[in-house]
């Protein structure tokens, strides 16, 4: 008979709590004579709000049947179908409480799409540290969509931004003007994450809870596939057209990115054994190997060009979608 390895997917939920992030009041510039925002103030407030109760409303009912033109696209429809098995499983505390208003919000003053609205939630009895979220209008004729969202990281403090009336540039993935581009960044940071002190990045981001929880998850699981003569391994990439940027109040730059990350755990002469929170995304009986995939969301902070201080995660969410053999 063999062994029963019960292997944890340590870092599939991550609790975020420490110091209070810090969320700067929108900076509006006195010269400006006329709105550039692609929205209106009151524009953003009605997508907003239209967008939190229907998110509330589906939370209720544990399912996004019905849940409208608000909330759309592959990563919340992964996301969220994932955390509603897991309810029906009896999974306690599996989906996070939905924030009911903002403190800020950003626009962009771009004329072209797919263009994106950014909003920073309050905190409250549920939510202790603020929650953003990204909605991505494709193009003219369909509505704004919420894409994705994550909670900020403890102690993480958000750039100055331009206030919604004058809105802020979108900036190209590609964009180097910072010294480093979007795209570029995404990507040295999920490289930083995967091998830490041993990537060639790592002095070029600051510190955060999501790389180091993700960090303390895989040497865990190194450890214990080692142990069961098996072998442990991770795979991360970024998610290119669901990426947008934002240019900050001093010229920086706020990059909004889903991130796809896959583990791959496999013992010998064993089988393994997941959580009743992973069984309840688990696709088939498992054996001697065990994949969980995730779907997170991070929020990176690249400041203005010439600046010596690191890009930051200001905000992530580790999200666990599907399990199988």
């Amino acid at each position: 008979m063999k062994k029963l390895i019960a292997v944890g997917a340590a870092a599939a939920v991550l609790t975020l709590a420490g110091c209070v992030a810090d969320v700067p009041d929108p900076v509006t510039d006195p010269a400006a004579l006329v709105e550039t925002g692609a929205l209106l103030q009151p524009q953003a407030d009605a997508i907003i709000d239209e967008t939190l109760t229907a998110m509330a409303a589906a939370d209720s009912a544990g399912s996004l049947s019905g849940i409208g033109p608000r909330v759309g696209g592959s990563w919340v429809k992964l996301v969220r179908e994932a955390k509603y098995a897991q309810v029906e499983a009896g999974v306690e505390g599996a989906v996070a409480a939905t924030p009911d208003s903002v403190q800020a919000v950003y626009v962009t003053s771009s004329e072209d799409f797919p263009r994106i609205l950014v909003a920073v939630s309050d905190t409250n009895d549920d939510i202790s540290t603020p929650w953003i979220g990204m909605w991505v209008q494709d193009d003219i004729n369909t509505p704004y969509q919420l894409r994705g969202w994550a909670l900020m990281t403890p102690g993480a403090q958000l750039p100055e931004m331009p206030a919604a009336a004058v809105g802020a540039a979108q900036l190209d993935l590609d964009d180097e003007s910072l010294g480093i581009s979007p795209a570029q960044a995404v990507e040295q940071y999920l490289d930083v994450v995967a091998k830490g002190d041993d990537s060639e990045f790592t002095s070029a981001f600051a510190d955060d809870s999501y790389r180091e929880r993700l960090a303390k998850a895989r040497d865990s699981l190194e450890n214990s596939a080692e142990n069961a003569d098996g072998s442990y391994k991770e795979e991360y990439s970024s998610v290119p057209d669901g990426t947008f940027a934002l240019q900050t109040a001093a010229g920086g730059a706020l990059v909004f990115a889903p991130v796809s990350i896959t583990t791959t755990f496999t013992v010998q002469d064993a089988s393994v054994s997941v959580s009743e929170a992973e069984e309840a995304l688990l696709g088939d009986e498992l054996d001697d190997r065990v994949i969980h995939w995730y779907r997170d969301f991070v929020v990176l902070s690249i400041p203005p060009a010439g600046s010596e201080e690191p890009i930051a995660a200001v905000a992530a969410e580790h999200n666990l979608v599907t399990v199988t053999p």
